[in-house]
């Protein structure tokens, strides 16, 4: 899976918190949102770096629930 298809594969499943993600998919979706945080953040002096936060977060925990899934264990 490509770096792309990673991103564009979180924001489009970001309420699926039932299947698995590739190897790849975990790293390239903290590489965007660090990189991505810090453009904002540099860009806009720190005023839209909340909605950039808000905007993540729902794909934030979907990753996190994915993340568990892959070690084996429960996400509740």
């Amino acid at each position: 899976m490509t770096f792309t298809q990673s991103i564009e594969s979180r924001f489009n499943n970001y309420n699926n918190f039932k299947d698995r993600s590739s190897r790849s998919e975990p790293w390239n979706w903290v590489l965007f949102t660090v990189v991505s945080a810090i453009v904002v953040s540099e860009l806009f002096f720190l005023h839209y770096d909340w909605g950039f936060s808000i905007i993540t977060l729902i794909p934030n925990l979907s990753m996190g629930v994915h993340r568990f899934h892959h070690i084996g264990k429960s996400s509740l």
